[in-house]
């Protein structure tokens, strides 16, 4: 045993680099992509290089947690980690920003195998009683990346070049892989008959990109309204549909219903809320700094370290508290939380202080910090072990959904707020010709030229509009978190406990382990 313990730290050491390497790839990117345009052009498409990615990592999130269920964990890792990492070394190349968003959605597919199956191996690899330690731990890898991610970019980016943000992948990637390739030892898996879902996978494919493309492009490519964004949002659904019939008449379906008991329920339902109040945060939050009360980027990006650190401490212990207590209590306090930081947030105007902020945002992480963790180990006491890859990946999978959906559903709200507010500017205030093309777009707040030059009163006005905007989306977000409250009831009784007692429980949901899974160890590394 003493052997086994002594080769442990090296696979955690190279799962934690890994999952490091794949979370901070669009914080770091972001700080770079000013510089990025300028050596290669095309500021009209530039937002699709984190679009491509976020579409493909979610897409075929469900499909390699069921390929690994099937076949093995450590195999799709390792293809996942090398696939991202060829990737990330065909980004440093490119030439033109068509070709940067091709090799952006080639990382997200490598990161789509990597960020499920690294929290499934935990799984694999720890008895019950080590696995909210280790859950806090790696969850806490996304706050410390978007903490740490806009510092390395801007330093790459300023002391060596923009390709160093993608390179920086290679030494970390093949160091991972060594160390997974080499220590990770799992058992041997017998699978007497696979028949795969290709039916339910492809559908599932297509139902999700045009989810994606729907969210992505709609209010900026092409209006909500508009018949691109409508035929592709009424075709995920007929497809979602056409996937589930296939689902419930597959022999081994991607996405296994019987699966979605109270446990899993509660667990994905909270996981997308959860996204939907990440991603305001994360986007409106800077907005704010920046355009209401007149900070800068650098400013914005330090306000915001208090809540990334608030989250890094809210889910280490949550991962350590659940050891010791049910995920029912622990998910509502969570959401307690998550509902005043976003209630103290829809409070702010232009006089807020710099300490209500970072008051409001360390209740806001405190709350989102421990369903990281928390929602991923009732997942696993929910689904059994032969379904811990796919039950895993939807967890990330539906968090994905929810930021997606969130940015862009407040999007709407803070943009149809602005142009009430610019339209208001005209009968409310006569602006100098000089000016009148200056105030006619929300961007002007964030101009340094524009502060100085523009009428005070009318700028004020702007300020104001978008002050409102962003409060209203955070008013938005209490509800949000109160949803999240309720389906944090249906985690019933679940604890890390069920598993050393002898099966999930899933929150009283049917049990879905079978009797030999149950004899099986925990394996050892």
């Amino acid at each position: 045993m003493g052997q086994l313990d002594k080769t442990r730290p090296f696979v955690i050491t190279g799962l934690l680099l890994g999952l490091l390497m794949a979370s901070l790839d669009n914080t770091i990117v972001a700080t770079a992509m000013p510089t990025i345009v300028t050596r290669l052009g095309g500021l009209d498409i530039y937002s699709w290089v984190f679009s491509a990615y976020l579409l493909t990592s979610t897409t075929f999130i469900p499909i390699f947690g069921k390929l690994a269920d099937l076949y093995g964990k450590k195999g799709f890792y390792l293809l996942g980690l090398i696939l991202f990492v060829l990737a990330s070394v065909l980004c440093s190349t490119a030439s033109t920003m068509e070709q940067l968003i091709a090799y952006r959605a080639l990382q997200g597919i490598g990161a789509s195998a990597m960020f499920p199956i690294s929290f499934a191996l935990i799984m694999e690899i720890f008895p019950p009683e080590a696995r909210g330690k280790m859950q806090g731990l790696f969850s806490a890898v996304f706050g410390i990346s978007s903490v740490a991610g806009p510092t390395a970019g801007a330093y790459f980016t300023e002391h060596l070049s923009w390709h160093w943000i993608f390179l920086i992948n290679l030494p970390l990637g093949i160091l991972a892989a060594i160390l997974i390739a080499g220590f990770l030892k799992l058992p041997a898996r017998r699978v007497e008959k696979v028949v795969i879902d290709y039916a339910g996978a492809f559908t599932l494919t297509l139902a999700i990109i045009a989810l994606m493309f729907g969210l992505v492009m709609g209010g900026k490519e092409y209006a909500w309204d508009s018949w691109q964004i409508l035929s592709l949002l009424i075709g995920s659904g007929v497809l979602t549909l056409l996937f589930l019939f296939i689902e419930t008449k597959a022999k081994q379906p991607v996405i296994p219903l019987r699966l979605f008991n109270a446990g899993l329920t509660s667990s994905t339902g909270t996981a997308f809320l959860q996204g939907v109040i990440l991603i305001t945060a994360s986007s409106y939050i800077p907005l704010f700094i920046q355009g209401v009360i007149g900070g800068s980027a650098v400013n914005a990006g330090n306000l915001l370290t208090p809540m990334m650190l608030a989250v890094v401490a809210g889910s280490t212990v949550g991962g350590i508290l659940s050891a010791k207590l049910p995920f029912r209590p622990m998910m509502l306090i969570a959401s307690v939380f998550m509902a005043g930081g976003t209630y103290l947030l829809s409070r702010i105007t232009m006089e807020t202080t710099n300490t209500y902020m970072i008051l409001s945002m360390i209740v806001l992480g405190l709350g989102i910090g421990p369903l990281m963790p928390i929602t991923m180990m009732l997942t696993q006491v929910s689904v059994g072990r032969e379904n811990i890859g796919i039950g895993t990946s939807l967890i990330t999978f539906f968090r994905n959904i929810g930021m997606a959906l969130g940015v862009s559903v407040m999007g709407v709200i803070v943009n149809s707020r602005m142009q009430d507010t610019m339209v208001d500017l005209g009968t409310k205030f006569k602006v100098p010709p000089q000016f009148a093309d200056m105030v006619k777009e929300p961007q002007a707040l964030f101009s340094e030229q524009a502060r100085q030059f523009i009428p005070p009163e009318v700028f004020t006005h702007m300020q104001q509009g978008m002050g409102g905007a962003i409060a209203d989306v955070f008013l938005i977000c209490v509800g949000v978190a109160v949803a999240c409250f309720l389906f944090s009831l249906l985690a019933g009784k679940a604890s890390l406990a069920m598993l050393k007692q002898g099966g999930p429980g899933g929150g009283g949901g049917p049990q879905t382990t079978r009797s030999d899974d149950r004899q099986q160890k925990p394996s050892t590394v």
